[in-house]
């Protein structure tokens, strides 16, 4: 609740503090208008009371001063005796009692609501972490207090193994400590990244790579991290594989004797091999021009050569063979002013 808020909310009880105790001052002049000076309290004590019970301790305290003051100068009309000044004293007193107590009661029930509500929202989350795919787990204190049930298929262990255990023993040695400085800075107030991958042991001894997402969260009243945990190791092994199987092609591209070219969808040359560049006999540094200048998409030469339709039905997928050409570099030269090819 922001601080406008709490003020006018304040405001809001102090005013029915002092409708409480004009009413409570009818309330006597009404009913009970025949005993004059007499209990001049009477109607006083449960003004304060209910009070206090609605606006809490300055709610009480207002309705007090108001109730003495309307008892002094209204029905005791500002003469007093000692008997009647202690009265007085005495009922300033048990008002201050019944506000002090109505305040902790307040209070009291106000916590109570709170930890329900706590109570209640973890059990849902409780159970939206019981049903996700992830893995998650809750760590305080480097020690896992809470996990689903979806880390046992993750590690092999048991929920009950796993929160016996500091979370980082489940963590690939060369890994540790990167997870505890993460763990350690985010405690810390610090903004280290979201997400991160390391290696973690399974029971059976099988190394595996998680994705980790963790974020502070309060949990049980004190500071700890959530995270969501994430098998990547089928992603990471098949990022091996294609990067195996691009390395191994680059390869076969590159001894080739036939001249290769790459192109992008836009008609731009992305990649070629040694056969392409003694075919046109330019250097590295004069193919890197090339590529960069060069579009077959617009080259003019193309287009008197009447196959620019078929190419531009290759670049849309389709199988095209095309005639025998004859091709003039110095035509492609003044066409896109390459310097490589004014020797």
């Amino acid at each position: 609740m922001n601080i406008t808020a709490i003020r006018q909310k304040t405001w809001f009880t102090l005013t029915i503090a002092v409708l409480i105790v004009l009413a409570a001052s009818v309330l006597r002049e009404v009913f009970f208008r025949e005993l004059g000076r007499g209990i001049p309290y009477l109607t006083y004590y449960p003004a304060v009371m209910i009070a206090a019970i609605i606006g809490g301790l300055p709610a009480g305290l207002l309705a007090t001063t108001l109730s003495a003051v309307l008892a002094y100068f209204w029905i005791q009309q500002g003469q007093m005796s000692s008997i009647e000044w202690l009265a007085m004293a005495f009922f300033i007193f048990i008002c201050i009692m019944i506000s002090l107590l109505a305040n902790a009661t307040r209070r009291a029930n106000a916590k109570a609501l709170q930890a329900e509500a706590i109570i209640d929202s973890e059990g849902r989350l409780r159970t939206v972490f019981e049903n996700v795919n992830e893995t998650i787990i809750v760590t305080q204190d480097e020690a896992i207090k809470y996990c689903n049930p979806q880390i046992t298929g993750l590690t092999g262990y048991s929920t009950a193994e796993i929160r016996s255990h500091s979370f980082y023993e489940f963590i690939h040695p060369d890994d540790q400590e990167i997870v505890m400085n993460e763990y350690r800075e985010r405690l810390s107030g610090e903004q280290p990244k979201n997400s991160y991958s390391v290696r973690i042991i399974t029971k059976d001894g099988q190394e595996k790579i998680v994705l980790i997402n963790s974020a502070l969260v309060n949990w049980e009243g004190s500071a700890a991290t959530l995270a969501m945990i994430t098998d990547i190791t089928q992603i990471k092994i098949a990022e091996s594989d294609l990067k195996r199987s691009e390395e191994r092609f680059r390869q076969l591209m590159e001894q080739s004797p036939m001249a290769i070219e790459f192109l992008s969808p836009d008609g731009k040359i992305m990649v070629v091999n040694s056969s392409w560049k003694k075919l046109w006999k330019v250097s590295d540094e004069e193919a890197a021009e090339t590529l960069t200048k060069y579009n077959m998409l617009t080259d003019p030469q193309i287009e008197r050569l009447g196959i620019m339709d078929q190419v531009k039905e290759a670049f849309k997928g389709k199988h095209v063979i095309l005639p025998p050409i004859q091709y003039d570099a110095g035509e492609t030269r003044d066409d896109f002013d390459l310097d490589i090819l004014k020797k």
